[in-house]
């Protein structure tokens, strides 16, 4: 796995990193083995960028009511690419991710080994222009319904 530039100092992460929130207390109980064994299939397969900091998924208005229900029937175009890839819809997500800003580094979370794998399989996924494009427009800046975060954090962001 090649390593990508982050930032302007000089370190050097792997494309793909690891979000490690639901491998601790973030997300209900812990199975450490299983969170050890994660965290070493990600060395094993290269990933050198691992994130620990908190997540907001289960409070954003994103992921509640009509949001969630509006936002899931977004997700069919890249449902349709899988298919036609034979790849996994996450894999679909992060390389368009990859391919459509070159100096992003995506960090999927994961309790699972196996979830590594594919998160790691998303590198050797090759989108066509036309995928791409279709992605682009069924995604536009705005697309997802609600807002990122709780009204009051949003407060704190807009200053």
């Amino acid at each position: 796995m090649h390593a990508k530039a982050l930032g302007s100092q000089g370190l050097r992460v792997s494309p793909l990193g690891l979000g490690c929130m639901g491998l601790t207390f973030g997300y209900g109980p812990v199975d450490r083995a299983r969170a050890v064994a994660t965290v070493e299939r990600a060395l094993e397969l290269g990933v050198t960028f691992f994130d620990t900091s908190d997540h907001f998924r289960r409070v954003s208005p994103r992921f509640k009511g009509e949001n969630l229900h509006r936002n899931r029937q977004l997700v069919e175009p890249i449902l349709t690419i899988a298919r036609e890839r034979g790849a996994t819809p996450a894999q679909v997500a992060l390389a368009w991710i990859l391919a459509s800003v070159p100096e992003a580094v995506p960090i999927p979370g994961t309790t699972r080994p196996g979830r590594v794998e594919e998160n790691v399989g998303s590198l050797d996924v090759t989108l066509t222009d036309s995928d791409k494009r279709t992605l682009d427009q069924s995604f536009p800046a705005g697309a997802a319904a609600g807002t990122r975060w709780p009204s009051a954090m949003m407060a704190l962001l807009e200053g």
